[in-house]
């Protein structure tokens, strides 16, 4: 079964994902369950979510002069 998991699991609270997949806790939990259709299509999103969620962490974290 493929899965986007990398064993370095940073789950952040504020973004309601692991920073290091990209998955929720609802799809962690449940991903054995989802069928092989269902997986690739969330594994198709991580990339988005992560590159979304990264650019959010840069603006959140500059500070304006």
């Amino acid at each position: 079964m493929q899965s986007p998991c990398n064993q370095t699991c940073n789950y952040n609270p504020q973004q309601g994902r692991c920073q290091s997949c990209g998955r929720s806790l609802d799809e962690i939990t449940h991903w054995s369950s989802y069928s092989d259709q269902e997986r690739a299509d969330i594994m198709g999103q991580l990339a988005t979510r992560l590159r979304t969620d990264a650019k959010g962490s840069s603006t959140a974290n500059r500070s304006d002069p």
